[in-house]
């Protein structure tokens, strides 16, 4: 190898496993499938898909608290799903190495409580996923307001 392909090849490498490309684009697909369809489901009103999204010690950090397990994640979306949230990303970037992947997204949401009074929100969602044994993608860790001060 030149002095040139070495360093060619190792940046080309370690891009691979750090950024989604067209050289990876299934895991990148896959991996944003769960977001996806975790954000279509919520705005039908469909808890268990978007609890089924998360693993079994999946992490939700909401308003400083922490919601972890089946129960409490259904508790948390239960109430978030009366509003018919309709969620938009600003952009998405998702870097995936090995199993672990990082979902990064500005996003904007409009809904309607069940009194009828609008209600908004935006906010930094920052997400980690991890590629189970079976291949599917699940939801280690959701920031959906990772933008705002730390507790």
């Amino acid at each position: 190898m030149t002095s040139f392909t070495k360093p060619a090849t190792l940046a080309l490498t370690m891009g691979a496993a750090f950024i989604c490309t067209e050289l990876n684009a299934d895991p990148c697909e896959d991996a944003l499938d769960v977001i996806h369809d975790m954000v279509s489901a919520l705005g039908n009103g469909q808890v268990a898909p978007v609890v089924n999204s998360y693993s079994d010690d999946g992490l939700l950090v909401l308003n400083n608290t922490d919601f972890r397990g089946p129960d409490m994640l259904t508790a948390a979306y239960t109430e978030f799903a009366a509003i018919s949230p309709e969620i938009r990303f600003d952009y998405e970037d998702l870097h995936i190495t090995g199993n672990i992947a990082l979902h990064i997204a500005p996003w904007s949401m409009t809904g309607t409580a069940p009194d009828g009074t609008a209600v908004t929100d935006s906010g930094l969602s920052v997400v980690v996923l991890q590629k189970q044994d079976d291949g599917e993608w699940k939801i280690l860790m959701d920031l959906p307001h990772a933008n705002h001060a730390p507790r």
